[in-house]
């Protein structure tokens, strides 16, 4: 059988390197031998320095919290009530309650170290009298009374601990615990480990922790097979060691220890090296031995750790590991070998050879001789193939230029196809933008009469009957506009032409006027809204609020609208992505009537329903959800549902929004940690949000889910003088078996209830709900959902218990907190109330019944005003004013006959209208809402922008901005 090239270098590198492997055994045997047992006794060493550091990490645990508690806040209470004859007034505690406090903090700690025997508090006077103790008795910890309390004076280990400094501490020798100086049965080995408490630089006492010998040591109870360790101190006494009968054989006062058994090894002596191995070939082991110093105040206190390790293991592991290291090399080598052969035959002169050929073929040379073509190996069959591949080459290339000829035609067309196409799509995209932006215009001007002259009429006196009708039609126009504006959002996104604001606005502010505002139409079902945003730290954003309101209100009045009997939950959440960037997630809860797995693809579809009898059922045009998918796109966002049938439905929003260097946090003025509150609400979901944002500002809460379990824990913190009494109550009205009426009645009736403040909160809110309840006795009331800002103003309110609680009459109410004002906002407020009384306006606009609109709600707001129909008429206007009574803004329209606004501003900016209204402010007043009208306006000249329909509160902040000096 002929083997190829390849197969005949492999066995060629193969024979070399076993010979090779051969020879390098046979030579280096003894020295690797000795080697590998050195590295065995090194590795031994190692486990037993891991072992060390285990040992030594729990002395160190015991030093810390020596350290910690030493330094306590119980510790530190009990001498500034020690100083005070016996009262804290810092923290309003005794000594008593403070070494109650530290006593039971103790048995945490030993609960928590099974390893500490006893942990004490001992005091510097009265000869070292233990002030607290904590005994380890079996499996429990036992406080010990005062009475048998003991004095330690004069104990070394008080005496060196009061010697200290700051930052030291004492640690003990490894002893047999002693009662009256007497050694205990069955022998108990410990550890003291003590911190001084040092208050303003004078050692007042110390802090100690017996620690179990027997647990800190237990990792070096079970060692290897042939292996075995001791532990022993300076002197040589055994404190561990494979026959227990030898421990501590010293202080029993009897055997022999350390220095008996390796006389001749010199163990006590430190020779600073990290280890020491010692050959004993009477007993065929190494002895490893360890100095390891646990007092670095005291040299003495050092204890010999080592272990005994038999040759027969050393040879054992060393064998294992010569091997592992043999058939380590031994496959390198023979790998090495093969890539090196594979590497060889590669690189042969053949390929040299094709190498030559493929230049010349790229040289586009002719006539060429392919040498290896007859062979019969894998040469031979690669050389045939190029050859084959050369034969069809100049065809191809042939090929190739007709090909690319056609190309370049085929090219031109297809570039001339899609110029024209191009063309084309954006003539069509501005007829679009032009229809859509006339679309805007025009429905917007007449609906800007109609809510406007609604508005004026309902301004007027009319009869019960009059007002009522024209409130529909109010209603009715408001419900077109908002169909009118969902259609022109969709189009508008649809178009690429919406464009989002981004303001600083306060979120949390945002979120509780939605939530009230729903509120009301879940009254009208019997629905209860709930807000949940106590995982908010943050109040100002960067957004656009309207369209994030707007994406809320729909998915909150659907929620509504599909839920008969339940809840809405409102849950926010905002997290931080980046240095710039909020994650703000919101999800839409209901127990509603859910939607089935196979409709829900359909739910974001324009102008759908889930299905037809929704439609008849509910009404909508199938524009809203829609509408909110692409708003949340626009704000780099996403929108999921997860919906079941008969249960319920979720939907879940998130947006970027952009961080506000105004952003500030949104915690309560009073020191919510001395707060303690208590919730009452059968709705556990309810009772959730308002623990869960309690209890993130850091007030201790408490929750009750009826009121006879309210009335029980209030008695119970009565009866406990160890637990302060609830500050505020939060009290749901509408709870089975007993309400939240009934509750307050019989807790007023209990005078020991006196101090604790009531807040009522309901979700239904009728007519006369104030007075009812502050009869009863409560202090404040508002509707659900709660919101941040109810629950920040009525905490700093009720909690202060100060003027602003006594003026509220007859209680603290929603309206009342809105009514209270920081100084800044009074003083803004007191600015802001200067009357826009004689001021002069020119409202220039070519449609009878918006100048009538226009003027009535400036009226309204005791402005003069003059008409211009057009920009020329604003022109003429401005010249011929008189120097007395000259004209102070403008309200402009965009579209009109003859010059429309553009053009006016134009020319009011170049002097056109005199030199004194060069400068005078003008607002667009315009129905053109596309995105860019804002930044076409301000381009020609104009300083603000107002769309229609016409809101009397947007002109009257306007004229406040631009006539107050408010901007």
């Amino acid at each position: 059988m002929k083997l190829s090239l390849a197969i005949k270098f492999a066995l060629f590198a193969f024979l070399i390197a076993g010979v090779s492997i051969l020879s390098t055994s046979v030579f280096t045997y003894n020295d690797a031998s000795l080697l590998m047992k050195t590295h065995s006794t090194q590795r031994f060493a190692e486990d037993l320095s891991r072992q060390i550091s285990t040992f030594e990490q729990k002395l160190t645990q015991m030093k810390n919290d020596a350290a910690v508690f030493a330094n306590s806040e119980s510790i530190l209470g009990y001498y500034r009530a020690e100083s005070g004859n016996g009262y804290d007034s810092q923290s309003n505690m005794t000594t008593s309650l403070w070494t109650g406090r530290l006593s039971r903090e103790l048995v945490g700690l030993m609960r928590q170290h099974p390893e500490y025997l006893q942990v004490r508090f001992i005091g510097k006077l009265n000869n070292g009298k233990e002030i607290v103790r904590v005994d380890k008795k079996g499996n429990s910890q036992q406080i010990i009374p005062d009475h048998d309390l003991q004095e330690k004076g004069a104990s070394s280990y008080v005496i060196n601990t009061l010697l200290l400094n700051e930052n030291e501490q004492y640690l003990s020798p490894v002893e047999l615990n002693r009662e009256h100086g007497s050694i205990t049965f069955p022998l108990q080995p410990v550890v003291r480990v003590a911190s001084p408490v040092i208050i303003e630089g004078e050692v007042m006492g110390l802090l100690i922790i017996n620690g179990d010998f027997k647990i800190l040591s237990d990792l070096f109870r079970s060692p290897p097979e042939h292996v075995s360790y001791f532990i022993a101190d300076f002197t040589g006494d055994y404190l561990l060691h494979s026959n227990r009968e030898r421990e501590f054989s010293f202080a029993l006062g009897k055997g022999t220890g350390l220095l008996e058994d390796y006389a001749s090894l010199n163990l006590l002596e430190n020779n600073n090296s990290t280890f020491k191995i010692s050959i004993l070939k009477e007993q065929s082991s190494d002895l490893i031995s360890f100095h390891h110093q646990i007092d670095p105040l005291n040299a003495h206190n050092t204890l010999i750790i080592g272990s005994l390790v038999s040759h027969e293991l050393i040879e054992q592991d060393s064998a294992s590991f010569g091997q592992r290291l043999f058939f380590r090399v031994l496959i390198s080598v023979l790998l090495l070998s093969v890539v090196m052969a594979l590497l060889s035959y590669r690189l042969l002169a053949p390929i040299k050879r094709l190498t030559q050929i493929a230049n010349r073929i790229v040289q586009d040379e002719h006539n060429i001789e392919f040498i290896d073509s007859e062979r019969k190996d894998e040469i031979g069959t690669l050389t045939r193939s190029f050859s084959t591949m050369y034969r069809h080459l100049d065809k191809s290339k042939s090929d190739l230029k007709v090909f690319a000829n056609s190309l370049e035609t085929q090219v031109k067309e297809r570039t001339a196809e899609l110029e024209i196409a191009l063309e084309e799509a954006k003539i069509s995209a501005k007829v679009k933008n032009e229809f859509l932006a006339t679309m805007s215009h025009e429905i917007r001007t007449p609906m800007n009469g109609v809510l406007g002259m609604l508005g004026l009429l309902l301004n007027t006196q009319l009869n019960e009957e009059q007002y009522k009708k024209a409130m529909l039609a109010q209603n009715s126009a408001e419900s077109l506009l908002t169909l009118i504006n969902d259609i022109l959002d969709f189009t508008k996104i649809d178009a690429g032409k919406m464009e989002l604001e981004f303001i600083d606005f306060n979120l949390q502010s945002m979120l509780g006027d939605f939530a009230e505002t729903m509120a009301y139409q879940a009254q009208d079902k019997n629905l209860e809204i709930i807000l949940d945003t106590s995982t908010f730290d943050e109040s100002m954003v960067v957004g656009d609020p309207g369209r994030l309101r707007q994406v809320l209100t729909n998915l909150v009045g659907n929620a509504i609208k599909f839920t008969e009997q339940g809840e809405v939950i409102i849950q926010a959440t905002l997290t931080s992505k980046n240095e710039t960037q909020w994650d703000f997630n919101c999800s839409v809860i209901d127990t509603g009537i859910g939607i089935s797995e196979e409709k829900q693809a359909l739910l974001f579809d324009a102008f759908t329903q889930v299905d037809a009898s929704t439609t008849r059922e509910y009404g909508g045009t199938g524009l809203g959800l829609a509408i909110v998918k692409k708003f949340c796109a626009l704000m780099d966002g996403h929108i999921r549902v997860h919906s079941e049938v008969g249960k319920g439905s979720s939907f879940n929003v998130m947006v970027m929004l952009e961080k506000s260097k105004n952003s500030k946090l949104t915690i309560p003025h009073v020191d919510m940690k001395k707060l303690h509150l208590l919730v009452v609400d059968d709705n556990k979901t309810n009772r959730d949000v308002l623990a869960g944002q309690f209890t993130h500002w850091g007030a201790h809460v408490t929750e009750a889910d009826s009121g006879k379990v309210a009335l029980s824990l209030c008695e119970q913190r009565i009866n406990d003088s160890t637990t302060p009494f609830f500050d505020v109550a939060f009290l749901d009205m509408q709870m089975p078996e007993m309400d939240g009426e009934a509750l307050a009645v019989l807790i007023k009736k209990n005078p020991l209830f006196d101090q604790m403040k009531l807040v009522m909160m309901t979700s239904m809110v009728t007519q006369g709900d104030a007075q009812f309840f502050a009869n009863l006795g409560f202090n404040a009331y508002f509707p659900k959902p709660a919101t941040v800002s109810d629950l920040f103003d009525a905490l700093h309110v009720v909690a202060d218990d100060g003027e602003a609680l006594h003026q509220a009459k007859p209680l603290v109410t929603r309206h009342y907190l809105k009514g209270l004002q920081s100084e800044e906002e009074k003083n803004i407020a007191d600015e802001n109330d200067k009357s826009l009384n004689n001021m002069h306006i020119l409202l220039v606009e070519d449609n009878r019944t918006n100048q009538e609109v226009a003027k009535g709600v400036l009226k309204s707001l005791h402005v003069t005003v003059d008409v211009a129909a057009n920009g020329l008429e604003a022109l003429s206007a401005l010249q011929t004013s008189l120097n007395a009574n000259p004209f102070q803004l403008i309200l402009m329209d965009c579209q009109m006959p003859e010059m429309d606004g553009y053009e006016a501003t134009r020319q009011i900016r170049a002097n056109q209208a005199g030199e004194r209204y060069c400068n005078i402010p003008i607002v667009a007043m315009t129905a053109n809402a596309m995105q860019g009208d804002k930044e076409k306006c301000l381009d020609a000249g104009m300083d603000d922008y107002l769309s229609k329909p016409i809101n009397p509160k947007k002109i009257s902040s306007m004229l406040s901005k631009w006539l107050l000096n408010n901007h």
